[in-house]
């Protein structure tokens, strides 16, 4: 089931199963009135998928997955600075995470407990 995106959303992020990963913005999505086929979100080599898309807002968003050596888990979460890199257009591939990660996931960070 697909998340819902937070209110303040600004941007998405997209995972392929081949572990490149594409940011851009949310207005670059088109509605498409009729309901459509869809759009592309990133584009992707002959024989890989998408793996997950994400919007996100200003707190950013947690990329994790396992490590490539001695199967760690890794957490990242990805600030403005952390996201630079990998932002670009809508439908464009994107760029190879690094470090490479076995089976990675997007997931919006937790939000801060409130205070009593």
């Amino acid at each position: 089931m697909p998340a819902p995106a937070p209110a303040d959303a600004y941007g998405v992020a997209c995972l392929s199963e081949g572990g490149r990963m594409l940011l851009f913005q949310i207005s670059e999505l088109k509605t498409l009135a009729s309901g459509g086929r869809g759009v592309i979100l990133m584009e992707l080599e002959k024989n890989e998928s998408l793996a997950q898309a994400l919007a996100f807002g200003a707190p950013g968003f947690v990329l994790s997955g396992t490590g490539p050596r001695g199967g760690k888990a890794v957490e990242q979460t990805m600030t403005t600075r952390a996201q630079e890199p990998y932002a670009g257009k809508r439908a464009r591939k994107g760029k190879t995470l690094e470090p490479k990660l076995r089976d990675p996931k997007l997931s919006l960070p937790k939000p801060a407990p409130e205070a009593a």
